[in-house]
């Protein structure tokens, strides 16, 4: 999934699910539901199918008793319905499904469940419990040596540092966090995800030029991986395309784009990491 073969991946779980012997309430079924629920969620952006399947998953999973997978699912059914809108339902999930990690002593899974309560309360404007959950989230995943829980959750808190006003510290924490995901193989995705919000730091810099090219060529990566763009952020990033049109001029904004789409994952990455780095020439 992470090295661009979600497609394949969904299409060979929807197979073993169809398959005759695999209809029995198993926990390997259930895993696969998972599975399939969460690829159709981060992969394909398809709310429906996830929201069916992974509810399948807490289902069967409940029959079974199997707390782990229950906490999984339930932490991407509270991801379906945040895409949805609905913060309190989505909130429940993420509690319960860290209730859930604690009482099974599943260190990865209590930093995922605080990483998401930490994303809910920055969302709310409640900075100081954000701060403290996101503290905790790292705390454990440096406990653990899980580098992409550690990319994750400085990403999360450059993002919190931009909403309140600290471009200064944002640089700093997403520029952290692209240099740990550029060193495993499951952050491809998220270095897209990086290059974006860098972008948004720029333009809250008064640097539209450099805000386009990083959003050009967080397109390109993610375009790369097959992954939907997030729902969640697709408003920002149109806000944040058509205030440096208006402040570029189409000719210069176009440039720009285009520089940004061009640029290889190491010349993206090179760019992203420098403050105010140059173009790198496509040569």
């Amino acid at each position: 999934f992470r090295r661009g073969y979600g497609r394949e991946q969904r299409q060979h779980f929807e197979a073993l699910l169809a398959h005759r012997n695999a209809q029995r309430p198993t926990r390997a079924r259930a895993q696969v539901l998972f599975a399939v629920g969460s690829l159709a969620l981060w992969q394909d952006g398809d709310n429906a199918t996830a929201w069916a399947r992974l509810n399948e998953s807490l289902s069967l999973a409940e029959h079974l008793g199997d707390t782990r997978v229950m906490a999984d699912a339930r932490r991407n059914l509270g991801a379906v319905l945040y895409n949805r809108g609905d913060n309190a339902a989505a909130r429940q999930h993420h509690e319960k499904a860290l209730q859930l990690s604690r009482a099974d002593g599943d260190v990865d899974g209590i930093r995922w469940s605080l990483e998401d309560l930490g994303d809910m309360a920055a969302d709310k404007g409640d900075t100081a419990h954000a701060e403290n959950l996101y503290e905790e989230a790292l705390s454990l995943a440096r406990q653990i040596g899980d580098q992409f829980g550690i990319a994750s959750i400085l990403q999360c808190m450059g993002n919190l540092a931009r909403a309140t006003g600290k471009a200064e510290l944002a640089g700093e924490l997403l520029r952290e966090g692209l240099s740990v995901f550029m060193q495993t193989v499951r952050g491809r995705d998220r270095i897209a995800w990086c290059l974006r919000d860098l972008a948004f730091v720029a333009s809250a810099s008064g640097e539209p030029e450099r805000a386009v090219r990083l959003l050009g060529a967080a397109d390109a990566v993610r375009e790369g991986t097959g992954i939907a763009a997030p729902p969640t952020s697709v408003g920002t990033i149109q806000e944040t395309l058509g205030e440096a049109r208006r402040r570029l001029g189409e000719a210069a904004y176009v440039v720009a784009w285009s520089e940004g789409r061009a640029m290889s994952l190491p010349q993206a990455t090179t760019y992203a990491l420098e403050p105010s780095a140059p173009v790198l020439s496509s040569s």
